[in-house]
């Protein structure tokens, strides 16, 4: 599974920091820390910017595929709105 950076960049902030927090909770992330990080939207945006395909598909990893895959089904939905 491949996430699209481009995809993920172009997201509304407030679309980007609920799929941040979402992701960093599913990472097990304590909630207030992945409140934190979801409030960074605008810089983590510039960081996916910039990730390789290496990173990117290490955060996959982390996440897990199913996980990963609900994640990109809801930005796909997003796009669409």
């Amino acid at each position: 599974m491949e996430f699209d950076a481009k995809k993920l960049a172009a997201l509304d902030d407030r679309a980007l920091a609920e799929l941040i927090f979402e992701v960093t909770r599913s990472m097990g992330m304590t909630e207030d820390r992945a409140r934190r990080m979801a409030q960074n939207a605008p810089a983590l945006r510039v960081m996916l910017s910039k990730a390789s395909d290496k990173e990117l598909n290490r955060i996959v990893s982390a996440v897990g595929e199913d996980k990963a895959a609900e994640i990109l089904s809801k930005v796909n939905q997003k796009e669409k709105q």
